[in-house]
């Protein structure tokens, strides 16, 4: 996966989006992720948690990406910077496991909740899978 497109930033915005549909939707960013299929998410609390995990993912492995945009010209893309998502998901675990679930969290998006059970890392994955992870032509 190119770290360089995991952002949570739309174009041409300052602040970061996030928010949890209850019709089976995780807005991050410019990204619309599908999630109805996933039928191991159990709950809206466990979708909280999916969204603030991977808003941290995102500010661990592209922790420039709010500047990104404003330091290329527009033709010119950034070279990929390749991870491996389930190394970097069980690290995030791991941290998470250590400092609390609690941690992830941020009071800022107002449209989650702050009511979170914890995921497996295999729902993390899925939800990470359903990513568009290319840029936009």
């Amino acid at each position: 996966m190119d770290a360089n497109f995991l952002n949570t930033r739309p174009e041409g915005s300052a602040t970061e989006v996030l928010k949890v549909s209850d019709l089976g939707f995780l807005i991050l960013g410019e990204e619309r992720i599908d999630i109805r299929l996933l039928h191991d998410i159990a709950s809206i609390p466990q979708l909280n948690a999916i969204a603030f995990l991977l808003r941290r993912l995102m500010g661990q492995v592209n922790p420039l990406e709010r500047f990104q945009k404003f330091n290329l010209p527009q033709e010119e893309a950034p070279a990929p910077r390749w991870i491996c998502r389930e190394k970097e998901v069980e690290r995030l675990l791991e941290e998470i496991g250590r400092e609390g679930l609690e941690t992830a969290y941020s009071p800022f998006f107002t449209e989650c909740s702050r009511w979170m059970d914890m995921p497996r890392k295999y729902e993390l994955l899925a939800v990470l899978s359903r990513m568009r992870l290319e840029a936009a032509p």
